[in-house]
């Protein structure tokens, strides 16, 4: 059967890790005994088989910060293997992260545009494409590119998968926490302790505008562009969470 993948020297013909146990240094314990919390020591391929004994299909989230393959010699790892390799070592890793991860479980992966392309589409393969989130843009850097021979490169890329995407496994959005600026606006609090601000409904500047007029208690006529349709706003205007301001 054809199939479009990405392909390298060698894929395929990893050798086969063998399943690894892990040694408990007790001289290293720190905090509470009975927290579940690891530090790993070694080789990660060789770590990730030993997890994957315990805890394949148990974890919720994974995030990696791989080498991103830049060309430079760093003290503790090398940064410039050949792409092919560098490939061949990520998709052993991915592979075994994959298995590891449960079926409502979330896997984010740093890296910058040298590999990004070429790495989207080895997950894209493990994963499926279907489970492809999209990508955090992660600006590392701020002012200009006075280093830069072309453009300014100042961000990192996050890409983020789900195991399965489906909506029966995430039933709620997702949602981020907020700044305490942001957080300020929310000035009024309802009978069962939500936040909630006053804005306004007037939006002039909307691509498909809904025109609205509202009689108002002295007898005028208000008529605004607006997100909401007449009808959704004399129901707010009778149970309350739309009310007319004078100004």
């Amino acid at each position: 059967m054809q199939k479009l993948e990405l392909t390298w020297i060698r894929k395929g013909e990893e050798q086969r890790v063998e399943p690894r146990i892990l040694l408990h240094e007790s001289s290293m314990d720190y905090g509470d005994p009975n927290s579940e919390n690891m530090l790993i020591h070694g080789d990660n391929l060789l770590a990730l088989k030993a997890l994957e004994q315990e805890y394949a299909g148990r974890v919720k989230c994974i995030y990696i910060d791989p080498p991103y393959n830049t060309g430079n010699a760093f003290e503790v790892y090398d940064d410039g293997v050949e792409h092919s390799i560098w490939l061949d070592l990520m998709k052993q890793r991915i592979d075994i992260l994959h298995h590891l991860l449960s079926f409502d479980g979330v896997f984010f992966c740093n890296l910058d545009e040298i590999e990004h392309a070429y790495l989207k589409v080895l997950i894209d393969e493990v994963f499926g494409r279907k489970n492809y989130i999209g990508d955090i843009i992660w600006r590392k850097r701020k002012g200009g590119g006075n280093d830069s021979r072309y453009i300014a490169l100042d961000h990192d890329y996050i890409l983020v998968y789900v195991k399965n995407q489906s909506k029966e496994v995430h039933k709620k959005k997702w949602r981020v926490s907020q700044s305490v600026e942001y957080l300020r606006r929310y000035n009024q609090v309802d009978k069962d302790g939500n936040r909630y601000y006053w804005d306004t409904l007037a939006r002039d500047g909307l691509q498909n505008p809904i025109p609205v007029t509202v009689l108002c208690p002295d007898g005028s006529y208000l008529s605004i562009n607006s997100q909401k349709s007449q009808a959704t706003i004399e129901e707010g205007l009778q149970d309350g969470s739309i009310r007319l301001t004078g100004g």
